[in-house]
């Protein structure tokens, strides 16, 4: 499923002509979103990083204590 979801981006890339970014739709994508952004060189968006997002929201990380 790596070798497609790298096909799957290469293709993207060379058929959309100002990407600013890719989002997953689905979860079986997700533990392929570092490969996406090496071969994209674009930010990937998944469910995790949506979680990600809104955990950090609430608990923010106690820099300066």
């Amino acid at each position: 499923m790596r070798a497609e979801m790298i096909e799957m981006t290469e293709a993207f890339m060379a058929s959309c002509k100002n990407p600013g970014a890719i989002l997953f739709e689905c979860t079986n994508m997700c533990p392929f979103s570092k490969d996406v952004a090496e071969v994209s060189n674009l930010p990937v968006f998944d469910i995790n990083t949506l979680i990600n997002f809104f955990y950090r929201a609430a608990h923010p990380v106690p820099f300066l204590r």
